[in-house]
C-alpha cells in the first residue's frame, strides 16, 4: 500500500539536521560567545561601510580609535580582528565540547611589608631605580600587512598559548574598541571578559 505522501508526488524529507551536541555550553563560555557575536557584527558592518565613511565628513572620529587615517591599515586591522574572533570562537567551542569551563584567574596580591620595617642598606648603596615600565605586546599593536594576514590556524595556536582575556584585548585593539564607543553594560561585560 502506498503512503499518502508518495501518492501526492511528495518526497520524504529527512528531519532537521542537528547542529549542536546534547551538552549545554558552559555559562562563562556562552557569555564570551555572545560578546564575540556582537563584536563580529560590529566589525562586519564597519568593514562593509568604511569605504563610504572614509569619504564622508567625520571619518576622523572613527580613525582616531585605530591610531591612523590610512584606510588600508584600518581595513587590515578589521580583517585581522574578524579572523581573531573566528579563531577564538573555534577555541571556545572546542573547549565547551570537552566540557571545560573558563576559570577566572585570581590575581596574586603582593605581601605588604610590616609598617616601620626597613631593611638595612649598606652605606655605599645607591637608591633603587624602579624597573622599566612594561610596554605590553607590540606585535598586536602593529599594523598588519594586508597581503600577509595570519591564518585562522596560526591565530588559534596563538590563542591557545595565552589567556582568553588577552585574546579579547587583541580583538578590541584590532577593532578599535574603546569604552567611549560602547554602551555601559556591554563595556562592563567586555572588561570583565578581558580581566
Amino acid at each position: 500500500m502506498q503512503q499518502t505522501h508518495d501518492i501526492a508526488g511528495l518526497s520524504t524529507q529527512p528531519g532537521p539536521a542537528r547542529d549542536r551536541s546534547g551538552k549545554p555550553v558552559p555559562a562563562r563560555i556562552a557569555a564570551v560567545l555572545v560578546l564575540l557575536d556582537i563584536l563580529f557584527n560590529y566589525a562586519s558592518h564597519l568593514t562593509a561601510t568604511l569605504r563610504y565613511r572614509a569619504a564622508a565628513r567625520g571619518f576622523s572620529s572613527i580613525a582616531q580609535f585605530f591610531g591612523t587615517a590610512g584606510l588600508p591599515v584600518i581595513l587590515a586591522r578589521l580583517a585581522r580582528g574578524i579572523l581573531r574572533i573566528q579563531a577564538l570562537r573555534r577555541v571556545l567551542l572546542a573547549r565547551a565540547e570537552r566540557g571545560r569551563e573558563l576559570v577566572a584567574i585570581q590575581r596574586r596580591k603582593r605581601a605588604e611589608p610590616r609598617p616601620g620595617l626597613k631593611l638595612p642598606q649598606p652605606p655605599d648603596a645607591r637608591p633603587e631605580t624602579p624597573p622599566p615600565a612594561r610596554t605590553g605586546r607590540t606585535d598586536a599593536d602593529e599594523a598588519p600587512d594586508p597581503a600577509n594576514l595570519p591564518t585562522l590556524e596560526q591565530l588559534e595556536a596563538e590563542i591557545r598559548r595565552h589567556p582568553i582575556g588577552q585574546a579579547m584585548a587583541d580583538i578590541c585593539r584590532d577593532l578599535g574598541i574603546s569604552a567611549r564607543l560602547c554602551e555601559g553594560n556591554f563595556w562592563t561585560e567586555l572588561y570583565q571578559a578581558i580581566a
